[in-house]
């Protein structure tokens, strides 16, 4: 079988040392794949502040996000965040409502699940 090589927007071959185990899970930014002609990125992002009731604006620190295809998000005591999109006002509810330049943006309606830490899986494309 023969494996595709890797590039960039650019047209540079990505070096196969800069795709490592897909399946690993690290803070610091890899690449994973290609998604719809542009390279694929993961990270993930370790909350250890509480969030607040109302919205919370988490920094993702990624540069030039262009979209992203996937998050999600799971506590150090192994609960997982759904996603809703715009708002929610289930009583005791935790949700990822977005992601945009520069936040994840979650939603807190008096939930004693925000004082927990939280790891923010996200897959993305960049400009």
């Amino acid at each position: 079988m023969k494996i595709a090589k890797l590039k960039d927007k650019n047209g540079n071959e990505i070096l196969p040392k800069s795709v490592v185990d897909f399946n690993s899970i690290t803070t610091e930014e890899k690449v994973i794949g290609t998604y719809l002609g542009d390279i694929l990125y993961k990270k993930a992002i370790k909350v250890t502040t509480a969030l607040n009731t109302g919205e919370n604006l988490i920094p993702h620190g990624i540069s030039n996000l262009k979209l992203c295809t996937s998050i999600k998000a799971v506590s150090a005591a192994n609960q997982v965040l759904p996603r809703f999109e715009g708002t929610t006002s289930i009583t005791g509810a935790t949700s990822i409502k977005a992601v945009n330049g520069t936040n994840i943006v979650v939603g807190v309606i008096g939930d004693g699940w925000s004082s927990r830490d939280w790891y923010f899986i996200i897959e993305y494309t960049k400009e």
